[in-house]
């Protein structure tokens, strides 16, 4: 039996999203796997705990810590689950439900709603407290999960799985990190606040300034390393933000959209400024970001312009000189 608090929770975790998806308790399979019997549920739930417990025996051993069970289990959906572009929900055919953990173990394709609840449902499973969040407009869907710290960490599978972003992008987030790219109701879900499995916060390289960024930068490209968080000295927090704005649109005047997508994105965090330096091969996205006045006479342009020449080539013209004519004539007209 339920207690009010579990019934609480199950309130606002199976909610419609997008109108379509439905979001499901997968608990009854899961207490089923810990406990070893399975008698009380029906055929599609047994399938779906006979295909998760096949994913466990691939990935999980039993003297894996739980950060150890989270981590296997977000880079197994992410390197083995796609996207599902079709739109279907549910057909006779379980294995084409995209939105339910047995057809996303069968078809290795889903929506975000399938990735929330089978990676839900494979953390259940070993023992780990995990939940389903989504955002204010019901759109979108993600996890909180709880580890062996007793804290809280954002994860969000669909966002890195299947070549939307490098893998870790969206993996053990605090709620100050995710707020940047999703958006849910306050006071609804428990705080993410951890910081011992944070992986960002464990993977910051540390620069004196946007130069010495940049030159990271350049490493990570090298290397073909296309993910990197790097924490800027704080002694200088608006001439770095302005800067990094500076170097943000330089790297897309000098990249074809056609093949790659560069994000490089600057943060102030408490005492910290943050560079988060993303690279796939995607359609590139435009950053409109000017640069305050203010701080126009503490940035070295040259010095930049000639590592992002060195780091990305020259820069390419994305539009026909018409279409940039009219360009800047729309952005003059917005200025005046």
């Amino acid at each position: 039996q339920n207690t009010e608090d579990e019934k609480n929770k199950e309130d606002f975790e199976n909610v419609l999203i997008c109108g379509q998806y439905q979001i499901l308790s997968t608990k009854n399979i899961s207490d089923a796997y810990i406990s070893g019997d399975s008698s009380k549920l029906n055929e599609e739930d047994k399938k779906t705990l006979e295909v998760a417990s096949d994913v466990l025996k691939e990935i999980i051993d039993e003297n894996m810590s739980d950060y150890e069970k989270e981590k296997a289990i977000y880079e197994w959906i992410c390197e083995n689950i796609g996207h599902d572009e079709s739109g279907t929900v549910a057909v006779p055919d379980a294995s084409a439900s995209v939105d339910r953990p047995i057809g996303v173990l069968q078809s290795n394709k889903a929506v975000c709603v399938g990735y929330a609840t089978t990676f839900r449902l494979l953390a259940n499973m070993v023992n780990i407290d995990c939940m389903i969040m989504h955002d204010t407009s019901a759109s979108h869907s993600w996890n909180l999960v709880r580890l062996d710290d007793n804290r809280w960490y954002i994860v969000d599978c669909y966002m890195d799985a299947d070549n939307m972003a490098p893998l870790y992008s969206n993996f053990n987030m605090d709620s100050l990190e995710a707020q940047t790219t999703h958006d849910w109701q306050k006071g609804l879900y428990p705080e993410a606040n951890g910081i011992q499995y944070n992986y960002m916060l464990n993977n910051l390289e540390k620069a004196n300034d946007p130069i010495e960024a940049l030159k990271i930068i350049k490493k990570c490209k090298e290397d073909g390393k296309n993910l990197a968080y790097i924490e800027l000295k704080n002694d200088k927090k608006e001439v770095n933000m302005q800067t990094m704005m500076y170097i943000t649109d330089g790297i897309y005047e000098r990249e074809d959209d056609d093949y790659e997508y560069t994000s490089v994105d600057v943060n102030k965090r408490d005492d910290k400024v943050i560079v988060s330096y993303y690279h796939i091969v995607y359609d590139y996205e435009d950053y409109d970001e000017d640069v305050d006045p203010e701080y126009i006479d503490s940035i070295d342009y040259e010095k930049i312009d000639e590592l992002l020449n060195d780091i990305f080539g020259p820069v390419v013209n994305h539009m026909d000189d018409e279409l940039y004519k009219e360009y800047n004539e729309y952005i003059d007209d917005i200025n005046m």
